[in-house]
């Protein structure tokens, strides 16, 4: 490259040449500042002639609020007949001075929806907020009752295992008395019940046709009594086992086995003795085990 060529890369070459201002916003002759003027003049003149081009009732709200925020002066024959009458500008009206100090508002109706309808409105909206109040209670309350209802189901699963322990410790303790030589349970509830036909069909041919009628009659009285006794044992019975629960008999039976068997209904085990109970049985309740 020769010497008398410009060497563009050259700093020389960039500090010769002339800067631009080239910020924008500037104005840098007469003629952009007389546009510029123009364009600002004609932007005030659209928006004059929009506010007096504006639609009847917009014009109408804005002087209808312009005259509400305007007290009523002494030329209005109203205010003045009040005047009249006692009452001072700025206090509440009434004998006791508690009513109202401003105006009653004017709501007008701008809508075409009829008179009764903006009503209906607002009582729909009252009514799905107590449905919506009624429906949210309905659930805490909803909440509650299964709540019950899985205390209920758990009681009621609480008392088939008692029952189902206190029938194995029934079975359990019929077992070991009738081991030891005893006919009879200590408490009538102690053993299972078993049922048994209290009346017996009779053979009536051979040997009983035989029978005189004064036999068969005593037979039959005989028989009868024999009924009311056990009617009447069964009655006695029946007062008994109704008198306890079935947890309570549970209780007073496994201490009952614990004590002259040294045996555990839930171990299914009968210990040597008291001491080996002790050691090797969790405890007397279902829950120990």
């Amino acid at each position: 490259m020769s010497s008398d060529e410009d060497d563009y890369m050259s700093a020389a070459f960039i500090v010769d040449s002339p800067a631009q201002d080239v910020r924008p916003g500037l104005l840098h002759n007469r003629n952009q500042q007389r546009s510029h003027d123009n364009y600002k003049k004609k932007q005030v003149q659209d928006a004059e002639s929009r506010e007096k081009q504006q639609p009847v009732r917009v014009i109408e709200a804005q002087r209808r609020e312009q005259g509400l925020q305007e007290a009523l002066g002494a030329s209005n024959k109203g205010f003045a007949l009040l005047q009249k009458m006692g009452y001072t500008p700025g206090t509440a009206i009434g004998k006791s001075g508690t009513g109202n100090v401003d105006p009653i508002p004017l709501q007008l109706k701008t809508d075409r929806q009829g008179l009764g309808r903006a009503a209906a409105i607002e009582e729909l909206k009252e009514a799905k907020r107590l449905f919506r109040a009624k429906k949210q209670k309905s659930a805490k309350g909803a909440e509650v009752s299964i709540e019950q209802f899985r205390a209920r189901m758990k009681q009621k699963s609480d008392q088939r295992l008692v029952e189902i322990d206190l029938f194995k410790s029934q079975k359990s303790c019929h077992q070991l008395d009738t081991n030891e030589g005893l006919s009879k349970p200590d408490e009538c509830w102690f053993w299972p019940k078993i049922k048994t036909s209290k009346r017996k069909k009779v053979d009536c041919e051979g040997s009983e046709e035989e029978n005189s009628s004064e036999q068969g009659t005593s037979l039959r009285g005989d028989s009868k009594e024999e009924e009311e006794e056990e009617q009447d044992e069964d009655g006695e019975e029946e007062e008994e086992d109704d008198e306890f629960e079935a947890s309570e008999k549970l209780e007073m039976l496994t201490k009952y086995l614990r004590r002259s068997y040294n045996y555990c209904v839930w171990c299914c085990l009968k210990f040597d003795d008291e001491k080996d109970m002790q050691n090797e049985c969790p405890g007397p309740t279902r829950d120990d085990h």
